[in-house]
């Protein structure tokens, strides 16, 4: 603390505490991301299909260009389509026909996210939670075989919740679209798909460490 700041402080009469109430300490934030690289894992579940239920695992890296932006790639393998009851109902009851379509295997995707918010919150007054907010979109494709792939794109919002200076809790929720093919009795028909992920990780930084700098 500056001289004249502990002057003030140590002056103050005592049957005045708001004066030296004027003096605001202002935390640094907890953990810095700008030029280190952020490497995340995710299992993920599609939440707006109402006859299947995409599940995947996602791995993505990401450098951070300042500690709001940050330029990524990432890459989200489906590994199962479990059919949902409302599949045998539809075919049942014969209220609707299904299409026929080929399910994605892969997403690959390059993508620029955003970070535009960073809070804490204290737990239980014993410790304190530092996270963000951010947002990010991007481009790349969808594959449904090594011969069949279409161009997709990105939409997505998360939140990081920071457990040390180089790890990190995430949730993300994501939207892959992509113009698909499909073949509704017999006819062929373009429609867009969308796949919106639920997504549950986290995330490590390198390097582990960072320094603050001053100006």
């Amino acid at each position: 603390m500056p001289e004249q700041e502990e002057k003030l402080v140590k002056d103050a009469p005592a049957s005045a505490p708001e004066a030296q109430d004027r003096i605001k300490a202002v935390p640094r934030k907890a953990v810095l991301k700008l030029h280190r690289f952020e490497l995340a894992a995710f299992g993920a579940a599609s939440v707006n299909d109402a006859y299947y239920t995409h599940l995947a695992g996602s791995g993505s890296i990401l450098f951070h260009l300042h500690d709001a932006f940050a330029l990524g790639v990432g890459a989200d393998y489906l590994y199962a389509h479990p059919r949902g009851t409302n599949v045998d109902v539809v075919r049942f009851s014969l209220t609707s026909v299904p299409a026929v379509y080929e399910l994605p295997k892969l997403f690959a995707h390059v993508d620029f996210f955003w970070t535009p918010i960073y809070g804490k919150v204290s737990i239980f007054d014993d410790a304190i939670l530092h996270f963000d907010f951010y947002a990010s979109m991007g481009g790349g494709m969808a594959m449904v075989s090594s011969d069949h792939r279409m161009p997709a794109v990105n939409l997505g919002v998360g939140q990081r919740f920071f457990l040390s200076d180089w790890i990190a809790l995430r949730w993300e929720v994501r939207d892959h679209l992509f113009v698909d093919d499909q073949e509704v009795n017999g006819l062929p028909r373009s429609d867009v798909q969308s796949y919106v992920m639920f997504m549950l990780g986290a995330s490590i930084y390198f390097p582990f460490s960072f320094e603050y700098s001053y100006r």
